[in-house]
C-alpha cells in the first residue's frame, strides 16, 4: 500500500521538527516541542487563557476541554510574551 504524497510530507515535516538543529528554535516552535500542544491550539493562546498558578502553570484552550501544562521552560518564553502584550485578548502568534 502507497501513502499519498501529502501525508509522506507532513510526516517527514515533522520528523525533520524533532531532529536537534544546529540553529536556534522561534518560540513558537520551542513551546510545540516543550508541551507537545497542537498548532492549532498555538494560534489560539492568549494571554487571558493562562492561569499562572504557583508551580505548573495551565493553558485552557478555547473551544475545548483541552488543558495544556506549562512548564518552567515554557513559563520563560510566555513570560517574556506576557511582558510585551499589550491586548490580553489577542493571540500571541499570529497566523497572518
Amino acid at each position: 500500500m502507497f501513502l499519498r504524497k501529502t501525508f509522506l510530507k507532513r510526516l517527514t515535516t515533522v520528523f525533520e521538527f524533532y531532529i536537534e538543529r544546529p540553529f536556534p528554535m522561534s518560540d513558537s516552535e520551542t513551546l510545540l516541542k516543550l508541551t507537545g500542544m497542537r498548532m492549532e491550539d498555538l494560534d489560539k493562546m492568549r494571554p487571558c487563557d493562562i492561569d499562572k498558578k504557583p508551580g505548573v502553570w495551565e493553558y485552557q484552550v478555547p473551544e475545548t476541554n483541552r488543558i495544556v501544562f506549562l512548564g518552567a521552560e515554557s513559563q520563560v518564553i510566555l513570560g517574556r510574551l506576557l511582558e510585551s502584550a499589550a491586548d490580553t485578548e489577542k493571540p500571541f502568534f499570529s497566523v497572518v
